[in-house]
């Protein structure tokens, strides 16, 4: 997976040191019938004529799904923001947000 850090560009191909995720891996899988879900059942008579369900195993992966919107890995836990006045930007939005209620 190819992932950037930072806005600088610096970026970390097959690490597994990626602070930004821009794909992962689907929980999803396909079946014969090209039907897609997390598990997949078929219903077979028994011995004693009842019906039950069995879960079928061949199924194929769908492998790696981009991310609608790149998010931090959950192993960073600080964000590292440049270096400029926040405090600022902040109370000019909560004077936008005050005027506007």
């Amino acid at each position: 997976a190819v992932v950037s850090t930072q806005s600088t560009g610096t970026e970390y191909a097959g690490s597994n040191s990626a602070v930004v995720l821009r794909e992962r891996k689907s929980s999803l899988s396909k079946d014969e019938d090209d039907d897609i879900a997390h598990e997949f059942y078929e219903e077979v008579k028994s011995k004693n004529g009842k019906n039950k369900m069995r879960r079928v195993f061949k199924t194929y992966p769908l492998g790696y799904v981009k991310l609608p919107v790149p998010c931090l890995h959950p192993d960073f836990t600080r964000v590292i923001l440049p270096n400029y006045d926040i405090s600022s930007k902040l109370s000019a939005a909560t004077k936008t947000l005050s005027t506007t209620s």
